[in-house]
């Protein structure tokens, strides 16, 4: 009753466009739906609750996401103390990623962005965080070439995080005329070469570090992102952590630039940073 009360007020704030209240009402409304699922039998009932709690943990996290760019609720946090032990360590500031556009000679750069990114999540059920860290070692890549992986997570949080699942994305962009004569971008973006990767998965309440080493086809196009005023062709290597049901996926996502070029020098990867400590 307080569930499918509180629901009918959070739909009705929704509606006026009093989103703050709707988020919260919505929050509560889905705490009382999650202990009422605890206590349901019948697999059809179950089925059809779980549904009905999908559509407004979506609609949830959609008001949330407003609010927090609105500036109504503050983003997530990205920093924290680093001398108590219920506390993240500081993050470290990210490199914005140089977007490349066709015939675009300011593109033109090797330094494509990170190579270790951090993200600070929490979820509507339970606001206790969970810090994602991934380091891919170097974002210059050549075909066939393995990338040792450094991942670490810490969830305080009661949200399972099931797996990892880690793709290549290639986004060409070709640059065509209209009639009107204004030239205009068309984006495509593919996904392939995916590898998912389950060890200490699924992780609730705990932390997980690892490597893992994710290797690049050979047989793949190169980044082609400076040569030509009509094509581009991009990739970034996504790191998508799967949450349990009813909660947003969250993304990790490296520019990288695959070269034929070999490089003179290239950026300790995480397995020699950890020998060298020993």
């Amino acid at each position: 009753i307080n569930a499918e009360y509180g629901v009918e007020e959070a739909k009705l704030s929704d509606q006026n466009k009093e989103y703050k209240r709707a988020l919260q009402l919505y929050t509560d409304a889905l705490e009382h739906f999650s202990l009422a699922l605890k206590d349901v039998g019948f697999e059809a009932i179950k089925s059809s609750l779980q549904q009905t709690m999908h559509a407004y943990i979506n609609r949830a996290e959609a008001i949330k996401e407003y609010l927090e760019k609105t500036g109504e609720l503050p983003p997530p946090s990205t920093k924290s103390s680093v001398n108590n032990d219920d506390r993240f360590d500081a993050v470290q500031v990210e490199t914005e990623k140089t977007v490349f556009i066709p015939g675009n000679k300011k593109g033109v750069d090797l330094r494509i962005g990170p190579i270790e990114r951090e993200s600070q999540n929490t979820f509507l059920l339970d606001q206790n965080p969970v810090l994602f860290k991934v380091n891919i070692g170097q974002n210059l890549i050549t075909p066939g070439q393995s990338l040792c992986v450094s991942l670490s997570i810490i969830n305080r949080s009661s949200v399972k995080v099931r797996q990892l699942k880690i793709s290549l994305q290639q986004t060409e962009t070709t640059a065509v005329i209209d009639k009107l004569g204004k030239r205009i971008y068309k984006r495509n973006s593919t996904c392939f070469n995916s590898f998912s990767y389950s060890k200490g998965f699924p992780l609730q309440k705990n932390t997980h570090e690892g490597l893992l080493e994710y290797t690049i086809p050979k047989t793949i196009l190169l980044s082609d992102t400076d040569n030509s005023s009509c094509f581009a062709r991009e990739y970034e290597i996504l790191f998508i952590f799967v949450m349990e049901r009813f909660h947003k996926d969250v993304t990790i996502s490296f520019p990288v630039r695959i070269t034929d070029t070999c490089l003179l020098y290239t950026s300790p990867s995480p397995r020699d940073r950890q020998k060298s400590r020993m």
